[in-house]
């Protein structure tokens, strides 16, 4: 497939989560839009926005999709915050639909489209915050410039803000929990919140983000059990 070929492109994050804490991996979805014979390239980019792997995902038949899990293409993935994760494009000739299923031993879900973080307005994340509770939150920079992000955690009349700085391409994974955790460890209960993002600097710039949460409870064992 020629680059003058590519019409369609899909920008994806996943991640492979492995601690003992925490136990999730990442299968990527792909079928056609329009009929069978799809061919689709995936390129790899790590949290420095570097190239690491690529390969070709054919799907033969129209009304099926084809599962790839990525574990295996994440081996020469560099860990970012102890998560190996990555931005995945996805391009093709024809129309395809291209998503990212997580899951661990007991269950899965199917991230949705990323949230868009554009210049000139700001998005506001709802966030359930407790010390039973984790909150990651997944970004992505499918241009081709770097980015500056700000992030401020809005809960009741304290507003802390975080600087995130995307390099083109890259993929970064926030903790909430750590990265506010003298506000988080002080919570009594849950609380509600909001986490405010908007672009930093010039126009242009193409980024997109997830929430993932989930309920946090110790077993003996250290494992988190997902409840998204």
């Amino acid at each position: 497939m020629s680059r003058s070929d590519i019409r369609y492109i899909s920008n994806l994050w996943a991640g492979n989560f492995t601690s003992s804490s925490i136990c999730l991996s990442s299968a990527l979805s792909l079928h056609s839009a329009r009929g069978p014979g799809l061919e689709a390239c995936l390129s790899f980019y790590d949290a420095d926005g570097v190239q690491f792997n690529q390969t070709m995902l054919k799907v033969e038949e129209e009304e099926q999709a084809t599962f790839l899990e990525l574990e295996p293409f994440l081996e020469g993935c560099k860990l970012d915050a102890g998560i190996q994760h990555c931005h995945i494009k996805v391009e093709s000739q024809e129309p395809h639909v291209a998503s990212i299923r997580l899951f661990d031993q007991r269950r899965s879900f199917l991230l949705t489209p990323g949230a868009r973080i554009e210049h000139g307005r700001s998005d506001f994340m709802p966030l359930r915050l407790s010390l039973e509770h984790f909150s990651i939150l997944a970004l992505v920079n499918s241009g081709e410039k770097e980015l500056e992000i700000r992030s401020k955690l809005l809960l009741g009349k304290r507003s802390p803000e975080l600087a995130i700085k995307l390099n083109a391409l890259s993929s970064k994974v926030i903790s909430i929990d750590t990265e506010f955790s003298e506000f988080v460890e002080a919570l009594d209960g849950v609380q509600y919140a909001y986490l405010r993002l908007g672009l930093l600097g010039e126009g242009g710039g193409k980024a997109f983000m997830h929430l993932i949460e989930g309920h946090a409870p110790q077993s003996k064992a250290g494992q988190i059990v997902l409840a998204c």
